[in-house]
C-alpha cells in the first residue's frame, strides 16, 4: 500500500511540476507580435551589443532576419534566438 502511495505522489508532483514550469515565449492572442518587413533593433546582454533586424519570419522562440550585409546578389537570412535577447525596440519600415 505505501509503494503505491508512494508513487501517486510522486506522479502528482511531476504533473504539478509540468505544468506550473515556464514555457518558451509564445505570441500573444491578437495576432503575431512581428510581422514580415518590420524593422527591430535587437539588444543582447545588457545593452553592450545589438542588431538591426528587418523580420522575415517568426517561429516559436527564433526570428529569421534579413541579412544587410549580403554577398552579390544573394540575400541571407539571420536567425536569433529570442530568450537571448533582452529587449526589443521596433522602428520605421
Amino acid at each position: 500500500m505505501r509503494n503505491w502511495l508512494t508513487a501517486l505522489a510522486v506522479l502528482t508532483g511531476a504533473l504539478f511540476g509540468y505544468v506550473l514550469a515556464p514555457g518558451a515565449a509564445r505570441a500573444q492572442v491578437g495576432g503575431p507580435p512581428f510581422v514580415p518587413g518590420q524593422k527591430l533593433v535587437l539588444t543582447f546582454e545588457s545593452g553592450r551589443n545589438s542588431q538591426t533586424c528587418t523580420v522575415t519570419l517568426l517561429r516559436e522562440d527564433f526570428l529569421g532576419c534579413a541579412d544587410e550585409r549580403r554577398i552579390g546578389s544573394e540575400e541571407r537570412e539571420v536567425w536569433y534566438n529570442l530568450r537571448f535577447v533582452e529587449r526589443i525596440e521596433r522602428r520605421e519600415r
